[in-house]
């Protein structure tokens, strides 16, 4: 719908309805100025945001890129972009999610772009991340040459972590100096430099991190005395930070170091660290997978009698590799599958293969067996599918399993590749729980909110019986935050959700919308209105009696009560929007009437709870 010219007196509405955001937004004319802006827009950084233009890196402030973004034409819905920023106030690269949407008048004309700003640096950087640790796995599957790998990984890792300057290191064969052996980013002649550096105390992050196996996270090398001997090397090539983990074997043998070079101070946050770590974790499966080639090419000239075993293993080696005779003896057991199950080589060697299968599999492996010795059927051999696996310790864990089926001297033995999918399965619960549930509170969201209302209705059609809708506001948040800072305003908004929680059933919901907000839907209430109005009507009664008790907040006594609106519904009556819009209103009304009350969005229902 088409709007008319804002007037002066409307810009006072919009302007606090703005700054009651928790998102940075603004508004601009249709010259692409900005004519309205929100107190967290105006607070963000205006450092100078980089960006891709045709081809080059543009430098600019974040109000200029704002004023002179084009108008999105009329016909699209919504314009959206990715821009990166430096942020003086993290004193890091963030990236930021821009949405735009274009208003016009009844011509058709653009007037206005009303646009929102979100920072999705640490949702970007987790992707990328897992991107990159997946196409480093692919890769290593595909036999990419190791140096290829190696540097393919090194590039993804700077790109995911923009003023990052990455560096591996590996330990000579003697373990005593370390050789340069990935660095694309940093200055040639400074690699050079430091090529064959023994190891040892105080020989700068990298020489002390393969010294003493450690992480060692130096954040300003012109005055830590870690670089006492080497920091002149760094700073005359304005290298001024050096995060270095070192990169250790399965068994923990340091095979050398991956570090984190920045061109300014700094200290990594528990995140980037986490990510180093991995990505060091990575590269020592590359080094020793590498390693482990190398010796066996090296083995072959002795083992020939085991030409063709070995060569089936390495040409099919994923991760775990376990081979098993006719009955079911385990013959061998790499240090991965040693390190999946939780059992030494000893421990297996000669044992049957059931012991790392849970019920009902672990009995019937040798009845499988029996029948493909006397049928010769193998419906599994060949076939790559998820299993579950049982660890020393007791623990199921998923995994991925690839049976191949070979001869040697006329005896048939199988070859069992495992992978451990428990880090696939995690991501995947990781991504369903960012998308559909609050971070603070564990709470559902807004998205997950409307879809469990969505089905409620449905519900509600089938079985003619009401439902309610209770949109919360807790009475004077702001002064929480504002006088005891964010944190403690976070603790009472978990200790709220808690409590919200005990006083509704099983199959009802309790959702955060953001800020201070919370809706809780009732399901299966009373056919008739003025019943489930009753029902309702208790239920907030119960909520306004919990919410209204002392809160601990780490030490301090904190009182705080609720303004609840409630709205009844029966079916899809009415649209999922305007059920939460009716809410939304009597929860107002709620306030109007002096706060810590509960009140019905229709005035006939609000009646009957009065009359009670």
């Amino acid at each position: 719908m088409a709007l008319n010219p804002l007037r002066p007196d409307d810009f006072d509405f919009f302007r606090e309805f703005l700054d009651a955001l928790p998102l940075q937004c603004f508004v601009k004319n249709a010259h692409g100025h900005i004519v309205l802006s929100n107190t967290a827009y105006q607070n963000a950084s205006t450092e100078p945001t980089a960006y891709k233009a045709n081809g080059r890196c543009v430098n600019e402030s974040k109000a200029q890129i704002a004023a002179q973004t084009p108008l999105a034409h009329p016909d699209e819905t919504i314009a959206t972009h990715e821009e990166m920023r430096w942020n003086s106030q993290r004193g890091r690269y963030q990236t930021d999610y821009v949405i735009q949407k274009t208003i016009t008048d009844d011509a058709g004309q653009p007037l206005y772009i009303v646009g929102s700003i979100l920072d999705i640096s640490e949702q970007k950087q987790f992707q990328l991340q897992i991107d990159t640790e997946l196409k480093l796995l692919e890769m290593q599957a595909a036999d990419v040459p190791f140096t290829q790998l190696l540097t393919q990984f090194v590039h993804s890792f700077e790109s995911n972590f923009p003023g990052v300057l990455c560096s591996i290191l590996l330990l000579d064969p003697e373990g005593r100096h370390l050789l340069h052996t990935i660095a694309p980013s940093l200055p040639e002649a400074y690699c050079q430099a430091i090529h064959g550096v023994e190891i040892g105390p105080n020989i700068g992050s990298c020489g002390t991190a393969a010294y003493t196996g450690q992480d060692t996270i130096v954040a300003d090398i012109a005055n830590d005395p870690l670089w006492q001997h080497f920091a002149d090397l760094a700073l005359s090539h304005d290298l001024r930070s050096c995060w270095s983990i070192p990169i250790l074997s399965t068994k923990g043998r340091v095979l050398g170091t991956f570090a984190n070079y920045h061109r300014y101070p700094c200290s990594p946050t528990a995140k980037e660290l986490q990510a180093i770590k991995r990505g060091a974790y990575l590269v020592g499966l590359v080094i020793e997978h590498e390693l482990a080639e190398k010796q066996l090419a090296a083995d072959k000239m002795i083992l020939q009698e085991s030409v063709q075993h070995t060569q089936t293993i390495l040409d099919n080696m994923a991760d775990g590799v376990i081979t098993i005779d006719i009955t079911g003896r385990i013959e061998s057991f790499n240090s991965a599958a040693s390190r999946i199950f939780g059992y030494s080589t000893e421990e297996v060697l000669f044992k049957n293969v059931s012991m790392l299968m849970p019920e009902p599999f672990a009995g019937q492996h040798d009845d499988y067996l029996s029948r493909h010795q006397s049928t010769g059927s193998a419906s599994i051999v060949g076939v790559p599918r998820e299993v579950e696996g049982l660890r020393k310790d007791g623990s199921l864990f998923p995994m991925r399993l690839s049976v191949s089926k070979i001869f040697r001297a006329g005896q048939a033995i199988f070859i069992g590749l495992v992978s451990d999918n428990t880090l696939d399965h995690q991501r995947r619960e990781e991504i369903h729980r960012l998308a559909f549930f609050d971070a603070l509170t564990g709470l559902p969201n807004r998205r997950l909110l409307m879809d469990r209302i969505k089905k409620a209705m449905l519900t509600s059609a089938r079985s003619g019986l009401h439902g309610a809708l209770m949109f919360l506001d807790l009475d004077h948040f702001k002064y929480l935050n504002d006088n005891y800072g964010h944190h403690m305003g976070d603790l009472l908004l978990q200790q709220v959700s808690e409590r919200l929680l005990s006083c509704v059933r099983e199959n009802d919901s309790v959702a955060r919308l953001g800020g201070d907000e919370f809706v809780v839907l009732l399901e299966s209430l009373s056919d008739v209105p003025a019943l489930a109005v009753e029902q309702a009507q208790t239920v907030a009664n119960k909520i306004l009696e919990r919410l209204r008790q002392p809160y601990d907040l780490s030490g301090h006594t904190h009182l705080s009560t609720p303004s609840i609106g409630v709205a009844l519904f029966l079916a899809e009556q009415v649209s999922m929007d305007d059920l939460l819009k009716h809410a939304d209103a009597a929860m107002y009304q709620a306030k109007a009437a002096g706060r810590n009350t509960a009140l019905f969005y229709d005035s006939a229902m609000q009646a009957i709870t009065s009359a009670h």
